[in-house]
Order: structure tokens, then C-alpha cells, then sequence
């Protein structure tokens, strides 16, 4: 999706950039999640909480403003 969907990855870049003014590095850049760009397994082969905690987090915020993007919009949040 982050390469077909503007809004998406739109989101993502704007959550990254977050983070890295956080963490004082782009999750995208050093990981490649979200954009493909994967350098030589980066983590290994079992990533830790840390990474994939926040990255599963943008996710579901980047799914989230994708659907309300396209006029879906839920009744309900849990989580």
C-alpha cells in the first residue's frame, strides 16, 4: 500500500518523521518497512518489541486515515 496509495503513505511519512524526531532516526529508512526498501536484514531475523511495536502502531493509524480518506468510517475503536 505504500506505494500505491498516496494517503497511506502520506500518513506513514508523517508518522516516521515523528518518530525520528523521537528516536533521531527514520523507522523507514534504517528498517525499510512500509516502502521495500529493506537493507540486508537490518535486525535480524526476529525484530525487536521496540520496532515492531511502533511500526505496527503506524499501521493501523496509516490503515485507519486510508479508509477515512475513501469515506469509510467505524462505529466503533477497540484496541
Amino acid at each position: 500500500m505504500f506505494k500505491s496509495c498516496a494517503v497511506f503513505r502520506e500518513s506513514i511519512l508523517q508518522l516516521d518523521k515523528i518518530y525520528k524526531s523521537v528516536m533521531g532516526q527514520s523507522l523507514v529508512e534504517t528498517t525499510g518497512i512500509f516502502d521495500g526498501a529493506r537493507p540486508a536484514d537490518p535486525l535480524g531475523e526476529i525484530w525487536p518489541i521496540s520496532i515492531t511495536l511502533v511500526s505496527l502502531t503506524m499501521l493501523q493509524i496509516a490503515l485507519f486515515d486510508t479508509l477515512a480518506a475513501v469515506g469509510v468510517s467505524p462505529d466503533v475503536i477497540v484496541g
